[in-house]
């Protein structure tokens, strides 16, 4: 395994929880996540390993942290939770695109971000998200707010 001082920058900011993340745990309690899932950045795997938990089809994928091979098919809901905070805008707006593609057809991408290092400091990996081009805020809690985009 890697150490992490061998990750970029961004993968480091993946923490260990113990269990899912607060977002997550909210929009399943709004039954926003169904269908066949795709967890883009899926970090460490909380959050899939409870997915799974709850009985929902869950594929992870983390270029850092988890399978190399980018997924293919396509999904119902795809989350997104914490990677555009690590991402400069030109990224992100690849990222949006890509995930996109890979919707089925009547699905949705639930786009997460926190909203706690907001503005974003001076150093560091963190940015400032605070819109979602075309997306409809779904859920926000302490530090997150959560867009929706629909294919």
């Amino acid at each position: 395994p890697r150490g992490l001082g061998n990750l970029a920058p961004t993968a480091r900011t993946a923490i260990t929880r113990g269990g899912p993340s607060a977002p997550v745990r909210a929009l399943v309690g709004k039954r926003l996540v169904r269908g066949r899932v795709l967890d883009y950045g899926s970090g460490r795997g909380e959050d899939v390993a409870w997915l799974r938990s709850q009985g929902l089809q869950v594929t992870a994928y983390d270029p850092h942290h988890g399978p190399k091979r980018k997924p293919t098919g396509s999904y119902d809901t795809i989350l997104v939770t914490y990677v555009l905070n690590v991402l400069p805008a030109k990224a992100q707006t690849e990222l949006v695109r890509a995930v996109r593609e890979l919707l089925a057809p009547g699905g949705r991408v639930l786009l997460t971000a926190r909203t706690d290092t907001c503005p974003a400091p001076a150093t560091g990996v963190q940015t400032c998200v605070t819109a979602v081009a075309g997306g409809k805020v779904v859920a926000s809690g302490g530090g997150f707010k959560t867009w929706e985009l629909r294919r």
